[in-house]
C-alpha cells in the first residue's frame, strides 16, 4: 500500500516537473498562445493517438478481454446514472440553462488530460481500460448528447423538425462516432 502510494506520488511528481518549463517559458513571455494552442493540437492528434495505439499492443489475454467488457458495462450504467441524475436535478432549473447544466453534468473532458495521466499513473493495461470508457462516453455522447441539444429545435427555421431533419441528425452522429 505504501509502495503504491510512494510511486503515485513519484508519477505525480514528474508530471508536475514536466509543467514548469511551460509555464516559466509563458511567464517569460518565450511562448506564444499560438504555440500552446499547436502543442494542445499536437497531444491531441498525435501523442495520444500514439499512446493508444501503444496500449492496444499486447498479447491477447481472455482476462483483459473480459475485464474490457466490464468496463464497458459499468461506463453505461455510469453514464445512465449522471444521465438520470442530470434529468432529476435539473428539471426547475430555467429551460435555457437546462441543456447546458445536462450536458455538463453527463459528460466530462476525461479524453484529453485523462488518457496520458492513466497511461502515466496506472499503466499500459489501465490504458486500454481507459480507452474503452473513452468509446462509450463517445457513443453516449453523440446519442443522448446530440439528443440532449438538439430535441427540440427547429433545425431550418420552418416551424417543424421533419423525421428527415431527425435522420440527418442521427446519421452525422452515427458518423462521428465511426470516425472516433
Amino acid at each position: 500500500m505504501i509502495e503504491t502510494a510512494s510511486a503515485l506520488v513519484y508519477r505525480v511528481a514528474i508530471l508536475f516537473c514536466m509543467m514548469v518549463p511551460g509555464f516559466i517559458l509563458r511567464k517569460c513571455k518565450l511562448v506564444t498562445d499560438a504555440f500552446g494552442k499547436g502543442l494542445a493540437s499536437f497531444v491531441l492528434y498525435a501523442a495520444q493517438p500514439a499512446l493508444v495505439f501503444l496500449a492496444y499492443l499486447q498479447p491477447y489475454d481472455p482476462a483483459i478481454l473480459m475485464g474490457m467488457l466490464w468496463v464497458f458495462l459499468y461506463s453505461l450504467l455510469a453514464h445512465a446514472i449522471f444521465i438520470g441524475g442530470a434529468l432529476l436535478f435539473f428539471r426547475k432549473t430555467e429551460v435555457g440553462k437546462q441543456k447546458i447544466l445536462r450536458l455538463a453534468t453527463v459528460f466530462s473532458n476525461a479524453a484529453f488530460m485523462g488518457i496520458p495521466l492513466v497511461g502515466v499513473l496506472m499503466g499500459p493495461r489501465a490504458l486500454l481500460y481507459a480507452t474503452v470508457y473513452n468509446i462509450t462516453y463517445n457513443l453516449v455522447l453523440w446519442s443522448f448528447g446530440v439528443y440532449l441539444c438538439t430535441h427540440d429545435r427547429d433545425h431550418d427555421g420552418n416551424g417543424v423538425q421533419s423525421a428527415e431533419e431527425k435522420r440527418a441528425v442521427l446519421r452525422h452522429a452515427a458518423a462521428s462516432i465511426l470516425r472516433a
